[in-house]
């Protein structure tokens, strides 16, 4: 007998169930089977059972389709693990139909024509699930069609049809004709449990209704259903289907123009459900009437009662009314960081409420994710909110999954140099080549160096259809790698037509190596990927690609075995359709993608703190608070657009599953599940124009709601509009709501609206200073004092200007390599062309051999000026002298009998000035034997002539000085600035004239111009300690006047 019990609480249906369920079964080692619509509501039964009586053992909680099946292998006998019309098997099953059949009919043989293999797959899954929906809810119509028999749906019935029976004529074994053996089996009664519930289910295809209106003749069958309106409301409707009604006078349509707006509107997935099980079985119900005082209870009373509140019966909203607020962000993060606070608010106000009585639910999880991890995690100093996220699909969630993903993508890959490198912050893969983490930033520097830009090689360019050049490609890239491992120390050549990388030691040759089989794997794979295989090649293949190219260690081998499980499942799916052709890698990575998408169970859900999910159907559980995120306009409710030869969408029928109808009752679902408070959230702000988006349809017709039943004022007092950042001074006022309790905000917040933030103004105590320091070191020091002092006091690091990876082949030659061949062209003369195109440094073809001309000449001519200047060259001499107490070594090169003779490609700037006045001072304080003890800096037009220095020792002390106190605070010493102060002042000008000119240094500049030629205070070291701050105080005038070089002759 069928026994449906109704209420609009879950706990009061759970309290019925315990009632059922009292009577132990005839079987005491029988499991009580509950059926249930989704894992999230098995899991809590689970719980609220546990809790209630103190355990909860021997319960079978399932979903009605595996409940079915289940049961129609335990009637029918030798039925298969899984059916051949499974939306996994039928994919290939039809694949094979349409290469041999699709030419027959027009419409699909157009268009398979007008695509290529992807398509013609990506056609074969949507027909799958499409014929998955039919065997569920058109059974009449496939056996129609297998009796021949056209029922006019239109021009796509033909091809359909025809497939069908071809289908069926190759395996007759499929739901719809076993559940019609089923119900006539004589194995039916033996196999039958005692009883079964049915619990919590708001929907069912027909084809389930009739089974268990069957099985319920036979056993009892109890249905607990959350209806949430203790009244008759199946002919409510909405205004858009009022305006079909015929007689104004039918007491049907006055019924449904008083009928509750919410349940009107939104409620239509429902009432079909309820519409089906009117006089069925035997009724109990027990309806409790929510509490009747903040707006939220309000508008759950007027659904419970089905009544519409006219404007004539508003009510006045509460002063102090939270329990539903409406919060308008400028985007995902800031909605989570509004979340967040809002939740810390509530659990301070109320300290009943705890994490796990709290659900925040997303129409699409992996959007917020990232958002919620960043957010919510544990951080120093602040209240840390328990959480979990529930329904992450399987390669978004698990960065190997999407490696080994990104990995079957190999033979269309373009071989980006940032694409190829970004695999290697897995740590399995890493692992599997034998590469450290602490490498992957010395890798990057040699694929930078060794000019490698994209495509394999030239072969591969040529592929594409472009011409065929290796120039900046990884096989041109490599090769230069492994000559610069072997021809260590050498000085620039080109052997074999390729320039070997300098810079390189021996103990970096184990690295290359990794690094070299690391590359020639994927070009192996990437060859290999892109040859068609059969089901079971295929298997064989990415195992061996799983085996090569991913080490994995503890948890990792849990993941590494869900993809072998993927890869052995989609060679049995093959096998069971009987698939013996061959697989395009597409359509494997799209399968494998699919299988490895879906949430893995009801993992992190109600886990003990606060339950982040997906917005489900069917998961309408009693939560004290519930927060909604990203209801946005078009995001929610979600709409997937049917198919063009979809026939169930051209003629639907009561009781389909629409998504877009299934949204519109979940959200009404969620409204009545909130037991003290709902908050509702959405990007109402764009975060670029701060202009105005609309929310989802269905806030804006709660917003309505609301304003008929509480004033026209209401909606704008439960609408929180947001700031766009979350240390806007605004969130820590007392008397604004809503409050921050984000401390490092607050930090921000204090000095956010001062016209000029103030510079990072830090003095550190006193620190143990090394004993020694290199003449390199000590240069670099006052390069850029700001980042010596944050990178040796603080350890911060910030990326370089140049480290993103280049994408595509230069077109011209930048700055760098343009100094980079002037001063090689200097020293080499004319022999350096074929060089610097082995090297990568010229754009490709014509115009980089013209771009080399004219570098080449300003080289000779920089050239021909320093064997007129230089003396006799002598070798490089070692340094190492003491200096206030400080060892200065290094080495000393560019050295004459004349003098120190150092090329300048460009124009010598203060920074060439600066560099070399510091090692003037150590030639001269250590001075070389038969070393001439001036410095010259050479450039190709003009000549800067340092002469000896006879207060060198002193002079140095000075810089050793600086340096000591560059290490406690941030120095006020800039090559540009200081140098400008320093000449002003050294040409007897003014203070306001030196400062004048160390602006001009200092001030951003207007017009770009290529390379360095930015003012200082643009340097990105220099904005992280000095903000907007002119850093010209007293220090940095005496600094400038003390340090910066006199007597300097052109």
């Amino acid at each position: 007998m069928l026994h449906l019990y109704q209420s609009n609480r879950l706990e009061v249906l759970l309290e019925l169930l315990l009632q059922v369920t009292e009577v132990p079964l005839a079987d005491v080692l029988a499991p009580e089977r509950l059926i249930v619509q989704s894992k999230g509501m098995g899991r809590w039964l689970g719980f609220e059972l546990a809790r209630r009586q103190g355990i909860a053992a021997n319960l079978q909680t399932e979903l009605p389709a595996s409940f079915v099946w289940g049961l129609m292998r335990d009637v029918l006998g030798d039925l298969p693990a899984r059916s051949g019309y499974s939306p996994q098997v039928l994919v290939w099953r039809v694949l094979a139909w349409l290469d041999g059949q699709a030419a027959a009919f027009p419409r699909l043989a157009g268009y398979l024509e007008k695509g290529g293999a992807k398509r013609r797959y990506q056609l074969a899954s949507r027909i799958a699930d499409i014929f998955d929906q039919y065997l569920v809810y058109r059974p009449d119509w496939l056996a129609a069609w297998e009796c021949n028999q056209a029922l006019n749906l239109g021009e796509d019935e033909a091809w359909q049809a025809a497939l069908w029976r071809d289908l069926s004529a190759e395996d007759g074994q499929h739901r719809a004709a076993w559940f019609a053996d089923l119900l006539q089996h004589p194995r039916l009664a033996q196999s039958l449990p005692e009883h079964i519930t049915l619990f919590g289910i708001s929907s069912l295809p027909s084809v389930y209704f009739d089974l268990f209106e069957k099985l319920a003749e036979r056993m009892d069958v109890c249905l607990f259903a959350l209806n949430p309106c203790a009244e008759f409301w199946g002919d409510v409707r909405g205004p858009a289907r009022l305006a079909d009604a015929i007689d104004p006078h039918d007491l049907r349509l006055q019924l449904a123009q008083n009928g509750n707006p919410l349940l009107a509107g939104m409620g239509r997935q429902g009432r079909a459900f309820f519409d089906r099980l009117a006089g069925q079985g035997e009724l109990h119900s027990l309806f409790v009437p929510p509490e009747h005082g903040s707006l939220l209870q309000c508008l759950q009373q007027d659904v419970f009662d089905c009544f519409n509140r006219e404007r004539a019966d508003a009510l006045p909203l509460p002063e102090g009314d939270d329990s539903l607020s409406v919060a308008i962000c400028h985007g995902p993060q800031r909605e989570v960081e509004a979340l967040r606070d809002e939740l810390l608010r509530c659990f301070a106000a109320d300290a009943t409420l705890q994490p796990d009585q709290v659900a925040v639910l997303c129409p699409d999880i992996e959007t917020y994710a990232p958002y919620i991890e960043a957010v919510f995690a544990r951080r120093e100093g602040e209240p840390f909110i328990p959480y979990a996220i529930a329904d992450r699909g399987g390669h978004d969630a698990e960065p190997l999954f999407a490696a080994f993903l990104q990995l079957l993508t190999l033979p269309q890959s373009r071989f980006a140099a940032e694409e190829i490198m970004s695999l290697l912050e897995i740590p399995a893969l890493r692992r599997a080549f034998g590469i450290e983490e602490a490498d992957l930033p010395r890798l990057t520097g040699w694929v930078q160096q060794a000019g490698i830009r994209w495509g394999r090689d030239a072969a591969h360019r040529a592929a594409l259809g472009l011409p065929n050049e290796g120039l900046h490609t990884w096989r041109f890239g490599l090769d230069r790698l492994l000559l610069g491992v072997v021809l260590l120390d050498s000085p620039p050549q080109v052997w074999q037509g390729i320039a070997p990388l300098p810079g390189l030691q021996w103990s970096d040759h184990e690295l290359v190596g990794y690094f070299a089989g690391f590359v020639e794997t994927l070009f192996r794979y990437a060859d290999t990927l892109a040859r068609p295989q059969t089901a079971a090649q295929w298997q064989a293949t990415l195992l061996g690609l799983l085996d090569e190219c991913f080490a994995g260690e503890g948890d990792e081998l849990d993941v590494l075995a869900t993809l072998r499980t993927a890869l052995g499942d989609l060679a049995e799916c093959a096998q069971m359709a009987g698939f013996s052709g061959t697989l395009q890698a597409v359509w494997v990575r799209e399968e494998i993608a699919a299988r490895l998408e879906q949430p893995g169970g009801a993992g992190g859900f109600l886990s003990g703190g606060v339950t982040f999910c997906t917005l489900t159907p069917m998961r309408s559980l009693p939560f004290r608070r519930i927060a909604v995120l990203g209801l946005n306009d078009g995001a929610f409710p979600r709409s997937k657009p049917a198919a063009g030869f979809d026939l169930m969408a051209q003629h639907p029928r009561a009781g389909d599953r629409l998504r877009r109808l299934d949204d519109r009752y979940l959200f009404l679902e969620t409204l009545l599940s909130a037991r003290d408070g709902l908050y509702l959230s959405y990007t109402g702000r764009d975060a670029r124009d701060n202009s105005v988006q609309p929310p989802s349809v269905l806030v804006a017709d709660l917003l309505d709601v609301i304003g008929r039943s509480f004033g026209p004022e209401a909606p704008e007092r439960i609408l929180q509009p947001h700031r766009l950042q979350a240390f806007h001074p605004d969130y820590f006022r007392p008397s604004a709501l809503p409050q921050s309790f984000d401390q490092h905000a607050l930090a921000a917040a204090r000095v956010t609206g001062e016209q000029d933030a103030p510079p990072l103004n830090i003095e550190l105590p006193p620190t143990e200073l090394p004993e020694a320091v290199s003449l390199d070191e000590l240069i670099q020091c006052f390069a850029n004092t700001s980042r010596f002092f944050l990178r040796q006091r603080l350890r911060m690091r910030l990326p370089w200007v140049g480290e993103e990876l280049e994408e595509d082949e230069p077109f011209f030659i930048d700055y760098r390599a343009r100094e980079a061949l002037r001063l090689l062209a200097a020293e080499q003369g004319c022999e350096v062309a074929d060089y610097a195109r082995a090297a990568g440094q010229l754009p490709h073809g014509i115009p980089g051999q013209l771009a080399a001309q004219d570098e080449i000449a300003i080289g000779q001519r920089l050239g021909e000026a320093i064997s007129r200047l230089a003396g006799d060259p002598l070798p490089p001499q070692p340094l190492r002298i003491e200096i206030a107490g400080i060892t200065l070594s290094g080495h000393l090169d560019h050295l004459t009998t004349q003098g120190r003779v150092l090329p300048v490609a460009g124009a010598i700037k203060p920074r060439h000035l600066l560099a070399a006045w510091i090692a003037h001072l150590a030639l001269n304080a250590a001075a070389p034997e038969r070393a001439g003890l001036q410095t010259l800096l050479v450039g190709p037009e003009e000549t800067l002539t340092l002469p000896p220095e006879p207060h060198a020792q002193a002079k140095l002390a000075d810089w050793i000085a600086a340096w000591k106190s560059a290490w406690n605070a941030p120095l006020p010493f800039f090559p540009k600035s200081s140098a400008a102060w320093a000449t002003a002042i050294q040409d007897g000008k003014d203070e306001d004239a030196a400062l004048k000119a160390a602006r001009k240094e200092w001030q951003p500049v207007e017009f770009k111009r290529e390379g360095w030629e930015m003012g200082e205070s643009e340097d990105r070291w220099h904005q992280c300690l000095w903000r907007d701050e002119e850093p010209f105080g007293e220090a940095f005038a005496e600094w400038a006047e003390q340090l910066w070089p006199r007597g300097a002759q052109e």
